[in-house]
């Protein structure tokens, strides 16, 4: 990988590329080095080292615009997800299904054995519906 470099500048390389410089220092080295390519071979060894590469600013994106999603009041949009499968509890439950509101962040949850249709709809009904009215929004967890 570095076999294009000689020996004797890999070192000075490492200690270029890995070094924080201050801006004085280096316009000052800049006058009493004599190697014309020292930039550009700094440049490609920062390529091909991985300790570089691992510790690079990277810019985080998300993979598709982020959508803002507004609520009046509580429980106006809510929000489902299902975790799990987790290690079984005592009564025999794998999953946990959560509610939260968009407008407070209050959570409703229940524990599952198994995630059916039949069961998420008694949790809307009995946690949401019954306790606070119909929301206007209700999404659910993309798992893929």
């Amino acid at each position: 990988m570095m076999k294009r470099f000689k020996l004797w500048k890999k070192p000075i390389l490492e200690f270029v590329v890995l070094t924080n410089w201050d801006q004085s220092y280096t316009s000052a080295s800049r006058e009493w080095v004599i190697w014309p390519t020292m930039v550009k071979d700094c440049m490609d060894y920062a390529v091909r080292c991985q300790a570089c590469q691992f510790h690079a600013n990277l810019i985080y994106q998300p993979p598709e615009p982020l959508h803002l999603t507004i609520s009046s009041w509580p429980f106006d949009a809510c929000d489902l997800d299902v975790v799990g499968p987790m290690i079984k509890s005592s009564g025999g439950h794998l999953y946990i299904l959560a509610a939260t509101d968009y407008f407070s962040k209050w959570a409703e949850a229940v524990s599952l054995k198994e995630v059916k249709n039949e069961n998420v709809a008694d949790f809307i009904r009995t946690n949401i519906i019954y306790r606070y009215r119909v929301p206007n929004l209700l999404k659910k967890a993309v798992v893929k």
